[in-house]
């Protein structure tokens, strides 16, 4: 998101340094091909010195900011450094921290140069431009499931199966860029509507009623446009965040026990179609909560950066 809105800056030359791993590389050959683009394997100081000119500004989007090589580029480099979303040691030597979840995790900061809020959630542009949507009940219920880009636990399959035999519904599952030919949930063809890697996602949220996803990127997504969200927990960093928006009573939260999936389906399609005005609620508070604004206040804040 923020890369397609810096690309339109005709004076700003953009490199990608991107970790090398054949998800990256197949999902950069299909979105990022319009970038300098350099894979790393063993991230170190002088794979950045290849790459990097004097006073320039590097945003690392990482989960494991290295402190030391931050460090490094702002003293021999004249770098400015940006982080995003990463509560590691190494964002506090950052000349900006842009996260949208540090909150979550207990963290006194008071420097001035941290921006953190749902805010500043960074989602695609698309998702700026919303229109709140009430689920119509007079049609079948369209639940999508999604499992992020790779799905190695299997889980579309798994949650498939269970729900498989639900009257008045029709079932999809999103297939990430990283899901294998060998996945089960490719027996599922001809159950199963199969979306693989579209074009708009958005789109695709906004034709479904009711998603059942990991509490990634996605989620947000969802929860921006405002749709009825079941979250479970794939990883453990997903934890603190999918906790907060159920204190929020923006989502609802799944147990990680897939034999209760479908109890807990049952339990929630009975209200939308018994208690829509409950169903409403959460939807609106949703819709609410994320704007869809904060990668354009990102860039905001970067180009400030930049500029200083």
């Amino acid at each position: 998101s923020l890369i397609n809105i810096l690309k339109k800056k005709k004076n700003y030359k953009i490199n990608l340094i991107i970790n090398d791993t054949k998800l990256t590389r197949k999902y950069t050959q299909r979105n990022l091909y319009n970038f300098n683009n350099y894979f790393f394997k063993n991230e170190n100081i002088f794979s950045y010195k290849k790459i990097l000119d004097k006073n320039s500004i590097i945003i690392f989007d990482t989960l494991g900011t290295n402190k030391s090589i931050i460090q490094h580029l702002k003293k021999f480099l004249k770098l400015k450094v940006v982080s995003l979303e990463d509560i590691s040691p190494g964002f506090r030597s950052c000349d900006l921290v842009i996260n949208s979840k540090i909150f979550l995790n207990k963290l006194m900061i008071s420097k001035k140069s941290v921006f953190n809020s749902l805010k500043f959630t960074i989602l695609k542009n698309e998702f700026s431009k919303k229109k709140f949507q009430k689920i119509n009940i007079k049609k079948k219920i369209k639940i999508l499931i999604s499992s992020g880009g790779s799905d190695y636990k299997n889980i579309l399959y798994k949650y498939s199966t269970k729900l498989l035999d639900l009257k008045n519904i029709k079932l999809s599952c999103l297939i990430g860029p990283g899901v294998e030919r060998k996945n089960k949930i490719f027996k599922l063809n001809n159950k199963v509507n199969l979306i693989k890697t579209p074009k708009n996602i958005k789109k695709v949220i906004e034709s479904h009623d009711l998603i059942i996803t990991s509490g990634g990127t996605f989620m947000f997504e969802c929860v921006s446009l405002g749709k009825l969200v079941l979250v479970f927990e794939n990883y453990n960093h997903q934890k603190n965040i999918i906790n907060y928006l159920k204190k929020k009573k923006v989502i609802i939260k799944l147990s990680n026990n897939v034999s209760q999936l479908k109890r807990n389906v049952k339990d929630i399609l009975f209200d939308i179609l018994y208690k829509p005005i409950k169903i409403s609620k959460i939807q609106k508070r949703a819709y609410h909560l994320i704007d869809g604004k904060g990668a354009n206040r990102s860039i905001y804040l970067i180009n400030k950066i930049i500029k200083m």
